[in-house]
């Protein structure tokens, strides 16, 4: 499967939603802004979101599976050209509990994000509610924005702007304020709706590939396999790449694999595990 092309699709449909979003915002108009206007808004909000969660879901459920049963392919190819035989059971379902739990750490995670959609917009609603208020009549206001809007109010009202002026200045004041459409709010820190979904699905993918590679191994009884090296790795995963690890952590020889060690080991970790055997390895170091 292509990572890379499953997660810019995954992308392109938030990056979509975050630019309907802007465009809801945008359209407000701060010198009519009122209850109604911002009931209008939320019910448009609370759509988009559904919307998007609709789309996770059918993303998520489509492309986390194919990226699992492909690596499980691959995996079972590698271990019959290995010599290997099916000899273990694994318990019955596991590659399918495997795939929904995939699926559903994924969706925890996108739904969350879509959450904070709402998030956003109503704090794009104050403000729009205090320029408002500052266009009507000048008055005092609260929190960073609506400081700054009732800065440029009180400059006009000192200066004898016209209130279109003002209104312009304000409109865009607030269209800056939608400028990148850093709609995702997680951990007090606010993202790029579009890189947000392209980073959860490449983390979530590949966490795919590889517990399809070690399910798979568990089937045929094998216990090696490493982590190719990859050109320009980070200082993170120069630990780990070109490794060889035991599934098992049994081996005399090689140490285990463990959630420190097994990849992806960070959100844009580019790395993957892969069935190895002894022989290919004194294969190589013959050569």
């Amino acid at each position: 499967m292509d990572v890379n092309a499953e997660a810019r699709r995954l992308k392109v449909i938030y990056q979509a939603a975050a630019n309907t979003l802007a465009d809801v915002l945008r359209a407000a108009d701060p010198a009519s802004f009122d209850g109604s206007a911002a009931v209008r808004i939320r019910d448009r909000v609370t759509m988009l979101i559904a919307s998007l969660d609709r789309s996770a879901r059918a993303w998520a459920k489509k492309a986390l599976a194919a990226a699992y049963r492909a690596e499980q392919m691959v995996t079972r190819n590698r271990l019959l050209i290995l010599g290997k035989k099916k000899t273990a059971r694994l318990p019955a379902g596991r590659h399918e509990r495997t795939e929904k739990e995939l699926i559903r750490q994924t969706l925890e995670d996108l739904y969350k994000a879509n959450a904070t959609f709402s998030d956003v917009a109503e704090q794009y609603l104050g403000m729009l509610a205090e320029a408002n208020r500052g266009i009507q009549k000048v008055q005092a206001f609260t929190g960073a924005e609506e400081a700054e809007i009732a800065e440029m109010a009180a400059r006009a009202a000192r200066q004898g702007v016209a209130r279109q002026t003002l209104k312009n200045q304000i409109r865009d004041f607030l269209a800056e304020k939608l400028k990148g459409e850093a709609f995702i709010r997680i951990n007090g820190r606010n993202y790029n709706a579009g890189k947000y979904a392209e980073l959860v699905a490449r983390v979530r993918l590949r966490e795919a590939a590889t517990e399809a590679t070690l399910n798979s191994a568990k089937e045929y009884d094998h216990d090696l396999v490493e982590i190719p090296a990859k050109g320009g790795s980070c200082d993170i995963c120069q630990e780990i790449e070109g490794k060889i690890y035991s599934i098992s952590g049994a081996d005399p020889e090689y140490p285990p694999l463990t959630d420190e060690n097994r990849p992806p080991i960070h959100p844009r970790c580019r790395h993957y595990v892969r069935v190895v055997s002894r022989s290919t390895l004194k294969f190589r170091e013959a050569l």
